[in-house]
């Protein structure tokens, strides 16, 4: 396989540029798709099992930050090609052998149970069934990708066909026995062997001797139980583990420095007030203990000790020994009304707000993954959750306008998210978000940019104008500096009370003024979205309402006393603009905005020669 080259399907729209990887079924190239000058992965897949067919067909419908994005699929005689997005990035099994940091090992434990809690989720689940650190790549910024669904299968068959498919130390032994069942915990043995490795450095199945246990270690240790009966049953408990695990040690990490800082008090004590009587020092040892107590959570020191001493064993195969968590992992699960799980009353108000902003995060991670029409029942619980938390609605708006369109339907879903009435009370959302003017002023102007720019139906500047002056007012009430956008706002909004006189009939005097006033606030505009490195698409649309008032009304400008040199100026500065590299703005729209470029320069140079030629006559 490693020898062998493949040729893309003739007219398939790519360019080959080199192999940069290859699988147990086929070569992974990088290519270029030709008419957008992008780079992608194109998998080749040779004589693929007939049972996978439909299984790559229902990948192109995964939609997942943590899921390589599936472009299209090619077929030409018995090869089957994957086109993917090219993700740039590092193995995770190069990471780990580059050194992983306690907190990106969460990250990705994280993400990985997030993953697994999307395709386990699906009407009929999908079962990846080869998870290992070399088909987990990660971004720069750290983002886990899953990849490779050679091995994948949707649905939990009752006896498994392919026995042996799998890598030795990371494929859960139901997958090495014919007429065995494989189903979801399949995949958690996989995880939990993928985190094993990248805490220890080497599988399960090592003999590494006896390590420190603690709450991470064993969530892995369910994990990759033999019997699947004693694993996790589903990635929603494995994700909920992980978070009472990470909650765990940040009370051990609390106990330690409190423990830490008593030592320091005591040992000051011995030196500052030594003439203190017998009875003084065990006074001050019990405050002391007692302020241990309160901040770290624990019935007493001797209780914590007791219960998260990380010598007490308890002997499993083949891994350090752990004891299993009882009393913090297997606990009552309730429902509160809004239907969000929390943990039984009895783990006390804190615990039961961190479960609820773990859920919050959750949802918010997986809408993000989803279209809008199937990320709206998440922001609506979201919203259930913290209503007055601002990060929902940003993550909402900028998902409504990713693809550059604000549609009267989307429109119409943000209009009920953000007016619903919340259960128990006649406030809606938004209202909640009021009371916070920062978040309130900063989500009603993105609320205006998303109108100003990307509406598609009709009073689109109007209602975006009415959201800029609920941002600046909100803003207004505050104490603080102005913030960042404010300006922009201030300016938008001022250009929406006069936007729909732009190209009324009147006089020469009023046109001339008004023409001139949208100059200068365009101007003004581009500067600051430079300055604030705004979204790349708000810039490009800006920039295209510059170019049309150049190319239609050069010679307004020229009227007003605007110089060549000032129009070209900014003809060029937005050509140097265009040559950055775009993240999500399309070729196309590159294309006409280049066009754009050209025809405003040269409008402006015909009324300038012009003028000259009409001096000249003269």
């Amino acid at each position: 396989m490693a020898g062998m080259e493949y040729a893309l399907p003739e007219n398939s729209g790519y360019r080959m540029i080199r192999r940069i990887g290859s699988g147990g079924e086929g070569a992974v190239y990088l290519v270029c798709h030709i008419k957008t000058d992008q780079l992608r992965a194109a998998k080749v897949l040779i004589n693929i099992r007939e049972n996978c067919r439909h299984e790559l067909d229902m990948m192109k419908n995964l939609n997942h930050p943590s899921l390589p994005k599936v472009i299209d699929i090619l077929e030409e005689g018995e090869n089957t090609w994957l086109i993917m997005e090219y993700i740039q990035g590092c193995r995770l099994d190069q990471a780990v052998l580059l050194g992983l940091g306690k907190k990106q090992l969460w990250f990705v434990a994280d993400q990985l149970a997030q993953v697994l809690i999307y395709l386990h989720g699906r009407k009929n689940p999908v079962l990846h069934l080869d998870i290992k650190p070399s088909n987990i790549l990660l971004r720069p910024d750290g983002r886990l990708v899953l990849i490779d669904f050679g091995a994948s299968i949707r649905g939990h068959p009752e006896k498994w066909i392919n026995p042996g498919y799998g890598t030795p130390g990371f494929a859960a032994p139901e997958q090495l026995t014919e007429g065995a069942s494989v189903d979801v915990r399949t995949d958690l043995f996989g995880a939990g062997a993928v985190l094993y490795y990248c805490r220890y450095g080497k599988t399960p199945d090592s003999n590494i001797g006896r390590q420190k246990r603690d709450s991470f270690a064993r969530v892995i240790s369910k994990c990759i139980q033999k019997d699947p009966e004693k694993r996790y049953a589903d990635s929603r408990e494995f994700y909920r583990a992980l978070c009472r695990a990470r909650k765990s040690e940040k009370k051990h990490r609390l106990l330690y420095e409190c423990l830490g800082a008593v030592g320091l008090l005591l040992l000051s004590g011995v030196f500052l007030f030594s003439d203190l009587q017998s009875g003084q020092i065990q006074e001050l040892l019990f405050s002391a203990e007692v302020s241990v107590t309160q901040k770290s959570g624990y019935g007493s020191i001797q209780e914590a000790d007791e219960r998260d001493d990380p010598d007490k064993e308890e002997g499993e195969e083949n891994f350090p020994e752990q004891k299993e968590e009882t009393s913090d992992v297997e606990q009552t699960e309730k429902k509160d009304e809004t239907g969000v799980e929390k943990l039984s009353e009895s783990d006390g108000e804190t615990e039961s707000e961190l479960d609820k902003q773990e859920e919050y995060n959750r949802l918010l991670s997986m809408a993000g993954g989803l279209g809008f029409v199937q990320a709206v029942e998440c922001y609506r619980n979201a919203s259930l959750l913290f209503p007055g938390d601002g990060e929902w609605y940003l993550n909402m708006l900028e998902q409504v306008t990713s693809d550059g369109l604000f549609e009267e339907s989307e429109e119409e879903a943000v209009k009920e998210l953000i007016y619903n009435l919340l259960p128990g009370g006649s406030s809606t959302a938004l209202e909640f978000l009021e009371e916070n003017a920062e978040s309130y002023g900063l989500v009603t102007y993105r609320l205006g940019l998303a109108y100003w720019y990307f509406y598609e139906g009709s009073g689109g500047k109007s209602a975006a104008a009415w959201w800029f002056q609920k941002a600046l007012t909100a803003e207004e009430s505050q104490m603080n500096e102005p913030e960042d956008w404010t300006a922009t706002a201030e300016i938008l909004a001022r250009i929406g009370s006069y936007y729909g006189m732009l190209g009324s009939t009147g006089t020469d005097t009023e046109r001339l003024r008004k023409e001139w006033d949208y100059w200068k606030d365009l101007q003004q505009l581009w500067e600051f979205y430079r300055l604030q490195e705004e979204d790349e698409k708000i810039c490009c649309k800006c920039a295209e309402e510059l170019l049309s008032l150049l190319t239609l009304h050069a010679y307004i400008l020229y009227q007003n006393g605007v110089s060549k040199e000032a129009m070209l100026g900014i003809a060029a500065d937005i050509e140097e603009y265009l040559s950055k590299d775009f993240q999500s703005v399309d070729a196309a729209e590159l294309e006409k905005l280049e066009n754009m470029v050209q025809n405003s320069s040269a409008a402006v140079e015909r009324v300038f020669q012009n003028e000259k030629g009409e001096s000249q006559n003269e």
